[in-house]
């Protein structure tokens, strides 16, 4: 009996001071690098294109964002992989067909695989953190 109030004394102390570290709280979205056919010369940095975060938010799209933004260049069905700064609680991939249309993709973990067909290729990369959520605009050439 003593043995069983001493654990459990033991046991509320661990979750008490759990409790009590002090989470570090994120000032702005993480960065998201973009690695693709495994090459990291073709890495590159997404740009944020909308957040709400810590109660402050912008407004944008993938699509309008990478009219201006240079491509990675991958092969066809190439997988490419997110790397975060900071994992998401939740992650979500779309490709944007136009500023207003796009497709659910089914990621892998942190990957997705681009089509087979050459062309340009939009994507819209959703996170979700404790202190809100970003959309990251990416665009891929296949060749």
């Amino acid at each position: 009996m003593k043995k069983t109030i001493f654990c459990l004394c033991i046991l509320i102390a661990l979750v008490s001071i759990t409790a009590c570290v002090p989470y570090e709280k994120l000032e702005y979205p993480p960065l998201l690098e973009i690695e693709a056919n495994g090459q990291t010369e073709q890495n590159q940095i997404a740009r944020v294109v909308t957040y709400n975060w810590n109660g402050e938010m912008t407004y944008g799209g993938p699509w309008d964002i990478a009219k201006n933004k240079d491509s990675i260049t991958v092969q066809p069905n190439a997988i490419v992989n997110l790397i975060f700064e900071e994992e998401p609680e939740e992650l979500n991939v779309r490709q944007h067909i136009s500023s207003s249309k796009f497709v659910e993709l089914e990621e892998d973990g942190n990957t997705f695989r681009v089509p087979e067909k050459p062309g340009e290729y939009v994507y819209g990369v959703s996170g979700d953190w404790r202190e809100g959520s970003a959309v990251y605009g990416i665009k891929v050439k296949v060749e």
